[in-house]
């Protein structure tokens, strides 16, 4: 609903701020990999799509921060992408 903003780090944590504060984090988000999350994809208002450069793609719940399950993985490459993935959800 516009009130928190998550970002994914090159160690795997995901940050999440408030919306309009920007400077500091008000959340941590650090059980997801150790490995760089490059892509995430908003599946509702609880939960989101990661995707990690180790292969794994993991449904992820926001508040309270937990791993759901994991999806996928793509073994030897990177995940780089997630535009497809909610065919999957539809």
């Amino acid at each position: 609903n516009g009130r928190k903003v998550v970002c994914g780090s090159q160690t795997g944590i995901l940050l999440l701020y408030s919306w309009g504060s920007f400077k500091d984090c008000s959340d941590r988000f650090v059980d997801l990999s150790s490995n760089s999350v490059d892509t995430m994809l908003k599946l509702d208002e609880d939960r989101i799509i990661t995707g990690s450069e180790n292969g794994m793609i993991n449904l992820v719940g926001i508040l309270p921060n937990r791993v759901i399950q994991p999806i996928a993985e793509h073994s030897e490459y990177p995940v780089e992408r997630l535009g497809n993935i909610l065919l999957l959800f539809s």
